[in-house]
């Protein structure tokens, strides 16, 4: 009577063990195929900025993960590659130039309306208008479940594995110039520095 009791208790939790385990298969499986796009840019520029990242710079999507605690760039995963990285960094340069031109563009546009320089009136449309502003549109997005397209970017001439430090100085500026920001200004300034240091910081982790 013991024995069936098991038996029949085995029977009905495996029929619901099962779909339970296919279901977190699925939606692990979901998980690793969605795009990487920590600043939530949008599908143009995120697909732009991971076509820079294979193209320009080298790096493969499916590099393996390694795990570290990498001083000097808040916010970089503990999980994380070269390729996950430099899309982390060149993101993070991308969303702070877009909200920078946000808040000039609001700021013009709630002068035109003749809000006094100063006044909170003014402030809080800047603020609003700023916050409504769409994400500006890269080129032709990918379809889904596609490649991204690679924008007519000219590919790099090896692996950023084994390409040599001068090499890669040239490849992270000009990551930052297909971006769209100019050489001589300080966002692209910034945007090499940090593409910079978060490479530092995926190859010297403290563990």
């Amino acid at each position: 009577m013991r024995t069936q009791f098991k038996r029949t208790l085995l029977r009905h939790a495996s029929s619901i063990v099962v779909p339970c385990v296919v279901v977190c298969m699925g939606t692990v499986a979901c998980a690793s195929t969605a795009p990487f796009d920590p600043d939530q840019l949008g599908t143009g520029q995120a697909d732009r900025v991971a076509a820079i990242c294979q193209n320009v710079m080298g790096l493969d999507p499916a590099e393996p993960q390694t795990w570290g605690i990498h001083t000097g760039v808040p916010n970089l995963d503990n999980w994380t590659s070269h390729y996950r990285g430099c899309v982390f960094s060149l993101s993070n340069s991308l969303a702070s130039v877009n909200s920078e031109r946000a808040a000039s563009q609001a700021a013009q546009a709630c002068r035109a309306k003749g809000l006094e320089p100063g006044s909170p009136d003014l402030a809080v449309c800047i603020l609003q208008s700023a916050e409504a502003a769409p994400i500006p549109a890269a080129a032709s997005a990918a379809a889904a479940g596609s490649e991204p397209p690679n924008y007519g970017l000219t590919p790099a001439s090896g692996s950023f594995y084994r390409a040599s430090h001068r090499e890669l100085s040239q490849r992270e500026a000009l990551a930052c110039a297909e971006l769209g920001l100019e050489p001589a200004s300080g966002p692209f300034a910034s945007c090499v520095r940090n593409l910079k240091a978060t490479f530092f910081a995926i190859d010297n982790p403290v563990n």
